[in-house]
């Protein structure tokens, strides 16, 4: 994320994105890692497809489709409603960057939230089906709102543990 970028986002937002940008860098091996043109994820050349900016007349409902297309339409509605990630590498991993750019575009969007948030609960769910452990180290948080207009901050670090007994 760019610092401009980021500034535009709320510290919430900002915290959710580094924590997807963390998950998904590291991704268990057990999922494969192809190639620009092999893979399911065209984030690294993201646009909204231009059909459905049409069809929506809404760059955020073009998003919204496109994501539905690439993640599977039915995925947040049937099952257990969490996305599937089958694959790790730069191809996912650039799903951030496309969520940061289009929600410091279009503030506070729940539709954009939404994806970030299904997305997260895919990368953990990848996390508790492999049992892996991945340590989460977030971006800076201010320790108080007085120091955060001095600058002031502490690393703030969280442990997703991924025992299947353990909720997350």
């Amino acid at each position: 994320m760019s610092a401009p970028q980021c500034e535009a986002l709320s510290p919430a937002l900002r915290d959710n994105l580094s924590e997807l940008k963390m998950l998904l860098t590291h991704l268990p091996r057990d999922l494969p890692n192809p190639s620009a043109k092999a893979t399911k994820y065209p984030f690294l050349s993201f646009q909204p497809d231009p059909g459905f900016l049409e069809r929506t007349e809404s760059e955020v409902g073009a998003i919204n489709e496109s994501f539905k297309t690439i993640f599977g339409w039915k995925t947040r509605t049937t099952g257990d409603g969490i996305i599937p990630l089958v694959e790790r590498g730069k191809n996912i991993c650039a799903v951030v960057d496309v969520l940061t750019k289009y929600l410091t575009l279009h503030p506070r969007d729940a539709i954009l939230e939404k994806w970030l948030t299904d997305i997260i609960a895919g990368a953990k769910q990848v996390y508790r089906e492999t049992q892996t452990e991945v340590c989460l180290e977030l971006s800076l948080r201010p320790q108080t709102e007085q120091s955060s207009r001095s600058s002031q901050t502490q690393p703030f670090r969280r442990t997703l543990l991924t025992q299947r007994s353990r909720p997350l």
